[in-house]
């Protein structure tokens, strides 16, 4: 089920955690060896829409009935044909903003949701 469109989006990001070894009678360098990968989590934001389903998947967990999503997050041509995709496994809305009201200001009404995964890869 499409959640929709976003105008913004953050947290593509995976790092390389290592660890360090200090090899006796190497005094010159540190060895250093790959351990696990750790990933930032997604960050998807729009405009307020009419629909609620990004509040519903998150209150879900609150209610004790929400279930983890796989995703898919396509950068979009101005022609609207992919031309970038990453896949998701396992999200878990772990916060969601509704947007700021202000009726002193005619600023757009902003929702998102922070999600938790446990990987991303990039759709060739």
């Amino acid at each position: 089920v499409p959640l929709g469109g976003f105008s913004e989006c953050t947290g593509l990001e995976m790092s390389l955690k290592v660890e360090e070894y200090k090899e006796g009678g190497r005094n010159s360098a540190v060895l250093k060896f790959p351990t696990r990968v750790e990933w930032t989590n997604i960050t998807l934001k729009k405009g307020m829409g009419a629909g609620t389903a990004l509040w519903d998947w998150h209150y879900g967990f609150v209610e004790g009935r929400g279930k983890r999503r796989d995703g898919i997050i396509a950068l979009l041509t101005d022609l609207h044909v992919p031309n970038n995709i990453w896949y998701f496994r396992r999200g878990l809305p772990v916060k969601y903003s509704g947007p700021s009201l202000n009726a002193t200001q005619n600023n757009v009404a902003i929702e998102s949701i922070e999600i938790a995964h446990e990987g991303i890869y990039q759709v060739p």
